[in-house]
Order: structure tokens, then sequence, then C-alpha cells
């Protein structure tokens, strides 16, 4: 973990950098927090993060504050960093059903702070779709919908949902 206070160390010098270069931020690296958008911002957060070498990252409301395109920018983000080798798992917290996507396998629906749905994410999703009205989010159906994820979490404006991603646990 780099120090605050001291000279970081050649080792986190170098796992800062590749992390940088995998969260797709090398080119910030001299940048102040203070000019970077906010998907910036976000991506560096998590970046952040993973210097800790976490086994599962809680994302609340990541795509706050981002514009559409940011936000579809920054949920590709996230399916590219699953990728990686080593990736830890993601909780996705979120009120937009539309941000669940692929990468996310199970989700647990909250409504009035109660548990209404849990389950696959097809499944929950075409819940979903029937007690809202029909809008299931931007995603058609449960084609895809795989990936090393758990359960996930988002809400509409009438439900709320909560999705986990995790690799290798039931």
């Amino acid at each position: 973990m780099i120090d605050l206070w001291g000279k970081p160390k050649s080792e986190d010098v170098k796992q800062a950098k590749r992390i940088l270069r995998q969260i797709e931020c090398l080119s910030l690296a001299h940048r102040p927090w203070s000019v970077l958008s906010q998907g910036e911002r976000q991506r560096i957060l998590i970046g952040r993060a993973l210097m800790a070498g976490p086994e599962l990252l809680v994302l609340d409301e990541p795509c706050a504050g981002l514009d559409p395109a940011a936000r579809e920018h920054f949920l590709q983000f996230l399916e590219r960093l699953n990728g990686v080798p080593k990736a830890p798992s993601f909780v996705l917290v979120t009120h937009h059903v539309e941000e669940i996507t692929p990468l996310y396998t199970h989700m647990l629906t909250l409504r009035k702070g109660r548990v209404v749905a849990s389950g696959p994410l097809a499944k929950i999703m075409s819940s979903v779709a029937q007690q809202i009205g029909g809008e299931g989010g931007g995603h058609d159906g449960a084609a895809g919908w795989s990936g090393k994820v758990d359960t996930v979490a988002a809400e509409s404006s009438f439900i709320s949902h909560v999705a986990k991603i995790s690799r290798g646990v039931d």
C-alpha cells in the first residue's frame, strides 16, 4: 500500500502504474484530481481500491453523476476489468436497472427495504420487467447474461434491486 506521508516504495510505484494501465488511466497519472472528469475519478477510485488487492469491490451507485455516454463507457470498463486475471468480484448497488450488464449473474430485488425477489439474473429481470410494466432496462432478455457473478443490486423508480458478482460462490 502506498504510504501517504513518506516516499513510496519502488514496488508500490510499479504496482500503481500496473493498476493505472489496468484501469485505463495511465495517461492520467500526473493530472490533479480537480481536473479529472467524474468518470475518470470513478476509475481512479477503483484503482485506489485495487492497490489493496481486494477479493470484493462494492460499487455503490458508481454511475451517479455520469452523463449517458460516460455511464455506458464506465459500464463497458467494468466488463473489461472483470476479464482481467485475478479481478475482484463486484457487488453493484444501483437505482437503474439498465446499469445491470451481462457481467452479473444473480440479483436481489428490494421494495421498501424488503426482499421481493432474488436468484438468477435472467429470472429476476423478467420478473422485474413484469412488475414495472415491461421496462426491463437496456438489455434484451437473458441472452449473454453470464459471468463471474453471484448477486447484483439496482433500483428503478418503483423497485430496488441488489446484485453481486462473485467468483465460484453459489
